[in-house]
């Protein structure tokens, strides 16, 4: 049961569940804009920590006020993240970032930068708070997140989604990335969707589309596609 992003972010839902939503959408946003910010919510709080860093490294700050912002202020965005709460401005950045920042260029450069503008301990500062929020908070919200998801009442969803299904943070991205689009273009933001609602929806014209879009990604993951 799984989908995946043009960026190859793999989503653990049923393909005729994810992409009846996303008809509920078309043609007004193709699957493939809607996916792409799913990868863009996804990647809010790294873009969000990153430039933070660069600007926090451009001040010349000390490295203990370095380590606190690097600490908070992603850690809230991160928790904004876990609740559906998007700043519009970010979601479309995050896209952009998701694009570009999977090749490591901006982390790489904003080392490099950090270490002739701060030295090691602002370097050490930044890498340590994140390292941190990673391990400790982050880790902590997403396993309160996840049980919360799983105790759900299930007659609000349908079969095809969330039973047997971890719902991590890739999924509930699609899930905000959903209700963000239909908020935007005026239709339903319920998630719960019918077999009646399957049958009748032409959710495989929009997974047709998608493959048009994207044949690259269905040479690769074509098979698992599901």
């Amino acid at each position: 049961m799984t989908i995946y992003t043009p960026s190859a972010m793999p989503i653990g839902f049923s393909m005729d569940y994810a992409f009846t939503l996303l008809a509920r959408l078309y043609p007004k946003l193709s699957p493939s804009k809607v996916l792409r910010i799913v990868q863009g919510m996804d990647k809010v709080p790294v873009l969000v920590s990153r430039s933070l860093a660069l600007v926090m490294f451009l001040l010349h700050l000390s490295p203990i006020i370095v380590f606190i912002i690097s600490l908070i202020i992603p850690e809230i965005i991160y928790w904004m993240q876990l609740k559906g709460k998007y700043i519009g401005i970010l979601v479309h950045l995050g896209v952009i970032f998701s694009i570009f920042g999977k090749l490591g260029l901006f982390t790489i450069s904003l080392t490099v930068f950090g270490y002739y503008s701060s030295g090691l301990e602002g370097l050490a500062a930044f890498f340590g708070a994140r390292l941190i929020g990673w391990l400790i908070i982050e880790s902590f919200w997403e396993s309160r997140e996840t049980e919360r998801f799983a105790s759900l009442d299930r007659n609000r969803f349908t079969k095809l989604m969330l039973l047997g299904v971890k719902c991590g943070i890739y999924e509930r991205c699609f899930i905000h990335a959903y209700i963000f689009c239909a908020k935007r273009i005026g239709v339903t933001t319920d998630i719960s969707i019918s077999d009646q609602e399957i049958e009748k929806s032409d959710w495989q014209l929009v997974l047709t589309d998608y493959f048009r879009e994207n044949k690259e990604i269905f040479k690769e993951f074509g098979s698992k596609f599901s």
